[in-house]
């Protein structure tokens, strides 16, 4: 019986114990539900402000230089693939003539 009324007492010094840890905790739940916590972002906005602004001048390097690559393009000289068979065939019939002009003068 002895140890019953230990074990009885030892259970309602936990159970006091813990109402007491369950009112601190409401305490402290209280005043974090009181306490206003607002994030300062002013950091990330400003990488964010100039991240963008690198960005807007690398896209107008870029658009320059593409630019400049287009002009280039268009002020080239494109030539046929028709003109070049023609001119290979030109040559090839000239050097045949002189070939064959050369032949028949060595004979005489």
């Amino acid at each position: 019986m002895a140890k019953l009324d230990e074990i009885a007492e030892l259970l309602t010094e936990e159970i006091h114990s813990f109402e007491q840890t369950v009112r601190k905790l409401e305490i402290l739940q209280k005043s974090l539900e009181d306490y206003k916590l607002e994030p300062d972002t002013s950091l990330v906005n400003q990488m964010l402000h100039n991240y963008h602004e690198k960005q807007k001048l690398r896209q107008q390097i870029l658009h320059e230089l593409v630019s400049a690559i287009k002009k280039s393009i268009e002020k080239s000289q494109m030539i046929p693939g028709w003109r070049i068979k023609l001119f290979w065939t030109f040559g090839f019939l000239n050097l045949l003539g002189w070939g064959i002009t050369i032949i028949l003068f060595l004979k005489t």
